[in-house]
C-alpha cells in the first residue's frame, strides 16, 4: 500500500522563505565585505544581480520543461508500446506543474533583494 501524502502546512513556505532570504542577504553581505565593496550602491547593485540570478533560475526550469514537453521525440518515446497512455501525459502535466510553481517561488523569493536594493539605492547617498 502506498504512503498518503499530506499536503504542505501553511506555515511551511513563509517558513523556508524567511530562512532563504536570510542566507541571500547573509551570503550577499559576505561577497560585498570580503570582495572590498564598501558603498550602499555596491550592496544595492549586489542584491538585484542576486534576485535576477535567482529568478532567472526560476524561469530556467519552467522553459527547459516547456521545450521537452513540445520535444516530438520525447512524446513518441513515451506512447509508443505503452498501454498506459493517459498515465504518462498526466506525469507530464504534473511535472509541469510543478516546475511553474517552483518558478513561482523562486520569483517571490528573488523579488525581496531586487525590491531592497531599489529602496537602498533610491536613499543612498550619492
Amino acid at each position: 500500500m502506498a504512503q498518503e501524502r499530506h499536503p504542505q502546512t501553511l506555515l511551511g513556505f513563509p517558513k523556508r522563505f524567511v530562512l532563504y532570504q536570510i542566507i541571500i542577504f547573509g551570503v550577499v553581505t559576505a561577497v560585498w565585505w570580503f570582495g572590498g565593496w564598501r558603498t550602499a550602491n555596491d550592496y544595492a547593485n549586489a542584491l538585484f544581480i542576486a534576485g535576477a540570478l535567482i529568478i532567472v533560475f526560476g524561469g530556467q526550469r519552467v522553459f527547459a520543461t516547456q521545450s521537452l514537453d513540445r520535444s516530438f521525440k520525447v512524446r513518441y518515446a513515451e506512447t509508443v508500446g505503452s498501454d498506459r497512455i493517459g498515465g504518462s501525459s498526466r506525469r507530464l502535466l504534473l511535472e509541469s506543474e510543478s516546475n511553474f510553481a517552483r518558478a513561482a517561488r523562486l520569483f517571490l523569493i528573488g523579488l525581496v533583494p531586487i525590491l531592497a536594493s531599489i529602496t537602498i539605492y533610491a536613499v543612498a547617498p550619492r
